[in-house]
């Protein structure tokens, strides 16, 4: 009585059923190796063959591995082929809300990666070309500093979790806030950049669909982009800190667009 694991055949889910076994023949390989562990290893390979006879109980198990890891497959390689560091720190923080990493569907008021180019000009209108590249360049600095000191084992997520890196999202983030002064007019010139760059993206390849970004898209962009700066500012205490690192007229601002926003 022998457990074998069994080939996986193509790409798909399979190659996570293939892993597993591995994991539970290497294990039984493991016990068998140490008759001194106290486990019948005869009776662990009769359970294995049992629970290998089940594998379709997993099924949905493999389907949901495989599609995390395709997820972060593709996400790893649309983050190795940016140059610009600072949009990365600010598209980290909406991530999650996209619908093509589980967030809701554009049609209920839900994001879209699609997004991101738009965003982008948003960030460098509001802030003005110098300011940005500014960031940017201090950006390409933490990078720099990082991948010397982790070599191969850089992760990008040693950038965002950074102080440097948070210090230097938090600077942009605030004075992105401070930009909606006048809050509806800002509000009606961000809709209608974001709504010109999904225009250009749909003329370039008309088999992308179309979409209108519109108000109830702003407020879950905004709630994602700014939750730094609406926590922090919650309390006392850290209104008392933000004012001290910014000035208390920027966060008189930045609460003042977050309350017209209906973030707060």
């Amino acid at each position: 009585m022998t457990y074998r694991v069994t080939p996986a055949r193509g790409a798909g889910p399979q190659r996570c059923r293939y892993i597993s076994e591995q994991h539970l023949q290497l294990f039984i390989e493991y016990v068998g190796s140490h008759p001194d562990c106290g486990l019948d290893v005869q009776e662990l390979t009769r359970q294995a063959l049992s629970f290998q006879e089940q594998q379709q109980l997993l099924a949905p198990v493999y389907r949901r591995s495989y599609d995390d890891c395709e997820r972060a497959r593709k996400q790893r390689e649309f983050d190795d082929k940016r140059s610009d560091h600072l949009g990365r720190l600010v598209v980290r923080l909406i991530a999650d809300v996209f619908v093509e990493n589980g967030g809701r569907p554009p049609e209920e008021g839900g994001l879209s990666i699609r997004i991101v180019p738009g965003l982008l000009t948003v960030l460098q209108l509001a802030l003005g070309t110098d300011v940005l590249q500014e960031a940017r360049d201090k950006g390409e600095v933490i990078v720099k500093r990082l991948r010397e000191k982790h070599g191969d084992e850089f992760e990008w997520e040693d950038y965002f979790d950074d102080t440097d890196a948070q210090g230097l999202l938090a600077k942009v983030l605030v004075e992105l806030a401070v930009s909606f002064v006048d809050y509806d007019r800002r509000l009606a010139w961000a809709v209608d950049v974001l709504n010109t760059a999904l225009e250009h993206e749909t003329k370039v390849d008309n088999s992308v669909p179309h979409w209108v970004f519109e108000t109830v898209h702003f407020r879950t962009l905004s709630l994602a982009l700014f939750r730094p700066i609406i926590e922090v500012t919650a309390t006392a205490e850290g209104r008392i800190a933000f004012s001290s690192a910014y000035g208390e007229d920027k966060m008189i601002a930045a609460r003042t667009f977050f309350e017209r926003a209906r973030l707060v």
